[in-house]
């Protein structure tokens, strides 16, 4: 049989070193699994630490929670990295296994939400630290299979890969919520000041086999291995806000309070964010008033009745940030109202909640089913979700509230439904007229969402 011959560079470099694939899928595992091992260990120092300030008793929850995780060690690392071993198979076989159904991800559901908002934290603080070195390895990857551009799914070391490898390890596991939180944000932490050297690795073995040289040896962005402050806040504060209160609704707000502090250690502190000014068509420095509940509200009323140029711009877009889009025309509207969008940004509480919402619907857009008529009646929700986030913070501290049961209920109604039967039609034609009913009617009384919902 005649050999093929592939016009993309780094192919043929692959087809004569069939080892170099499979050195580069271990040296990843391998760095992969001793960084989760690390995140493991620190979580249970951390329990243990705080066990002891409360005098260890027998039932405590630091002592229960430390207990459940040293139980699911194991389970934790062996799904951990399947993740990232179908990853590399997905990838040397160019079948993307979200494809296949194969996601590990369950979106809007309750007892999930929290853990994926903090791995939209994750993919951005990894994505701020190793952007350039993370684009390097997929262009190079692209190469080694053949392609011009890997497809989403593919790379196994993009920053969503590595932030859903956590996702992956709890997804079968039962932890308690604020845990799976902190384990986050350990995570976070171990991949900004220790992802750099694989990456360096990976790049360096590729360029030394000939796999588009040309595109250097991207290092970490200055001060990436040094987290911020914040960082160590949200661990604290969980911790703090673990053993002052009992039941679930405490522990919702504790998550609630430590994805707040998982927000505050990646957004952009130099005008580049909404609260600095910077959404307001990047005109910086100046002195700005936070916009008041009432502006807000009446920028949202403005907005409501047609879906923003921000929701169409990310629906379109899938690199596009629907919570940075959002926050630039909430600010560019406020001359609508009479304000000069020059003299106002929003509050730090104000952007959390646009923030929250914005990463909710990104996931939603980006992974969910939705057939185009789906897609445009979920579109609809956004800034009505935007208003109740604003007007109570409740919204994502409790997993029951009214209006997140309400999304959940919409979004399994019109998943992967094309409205080929009497039930699927019926189920579509009472979503629509929730919908229209949310965005009619919807002006300042959160009691909307629980009478819609039932």
């Amino acid at each position: 049989m005649t050999p093929q011959h592939y016009p993309i560079q780094g192919r043929w470099v692959y087809q004569n070193d069939p080892q170099l694939f499979e050195t580069l899928r271990k040296r990843s595992l391998s760095h992969l699994q001793a960084a989760l091992g690390r995140v493991l260990g620190k979580a249970d120092d951390w329990l243990f630490d705080l066990a002891q300030k409360e005098g260890a008793v027998a039932g405590s929850p630091p002592l229960d929670a430390m207990r459940v995780l040293r139980l699911s060690r194991t389970p934790l690392e062996n799904a951990f990295t399947k993740h990232f071993e179908q990853g590399f198979e997905s990838l040397l076989q160019q079948i993307s296994l979200a494809r296949k159904g194969d996601q590990v991800l369950t979106l809007v559901e309750a007892d999930q939400l929290e853990a994926q908002l903090a791995s939209e934290v994750v993919i951005e603080a990894v994505t701020r630290a190793h952007g350039p070195a993370l684009d390097a390895v997929e262009r190079r990857f692209a190469s080694m299979v053949g392609v011009l551009k890997l497809e989403t799914g593919l790379n196994p070391l993009s920053a969503s890969s590595l932030a859903n490898g956590m996702q992956a390890a709890q997804a079968d596991i039962s932890l308690p919520d604020n845990l799976r939180v902190v384990l986050f944000k350990i995570y976070e932490r171990e991949l900004v000041s220790s992802l750099g050297a694989l990456l360096t690795e990976l790049n360096a073995r590729m360029t030394t086999a000939g796999i588009l040289p040309e595109l250097g040896n991207p290092r970490p962005l200055e001060n990436a291995a040094n987290p911020s402050a914040a960082a160590a806040a949200a661990m604290a504060s969980a911790g703090q806000a673990q053993h002052r209160q009992d039941g679930q609704q405490a522990d919702d707000r504790v998550m609630f309070d430590a994805l707040c502090e998982l927000l505050h250690s990646w957004r952009p502190q130099n005008g580049g964010g909404a609260a600095a000014g910077g959404a307001a068509g990047g005109v910086g420095g100046g002195h700005r008033r936070p916009l008041a509940l009432n502006e807000m509200m009446s920028v949202l009323s403005l907005l409501q009745p047609q879906v923003p140029n921000a929701v169409h711009e990310a629906m379109s877009n899938a690199e596009a940030s629907l919570a940075q889009l959002m926050k630039r025309e909430m600010l560019q509207n406020t001359g609508r109202i009479g304000v000069s969008p020059d003299q106002v940004n929003m509050s730090t509480e104000h952007e959390d909640a646009v923030d929250l919402v914005g990463m909710l619907f990104d996931v939603l857009f980006d992974e969910r089913d939705f057939e185009a008529q789906a897609r445009t009646m979920i579109s609809r929700l956004v800034v009505p979700y935007v208003k109740a986030a604003v007007m109570d913070r409740r919204l994502f501290q409790y997993k029951t509230h009214p209006a997140r049961r309400l999304l959940n209920s919409l979004s399994e109604a019109v998943e992967g439904n094309k409205g080929e039967g009497p039930q699927e039609k019926e189920l579509l034609h009472k979503a629509e007229e929730t919908v229209d009913r949310l965005v009619a009617d919807f002006n300042e009384d959160i009691a909307i969402f629980e009478t819609l919902e039932q």
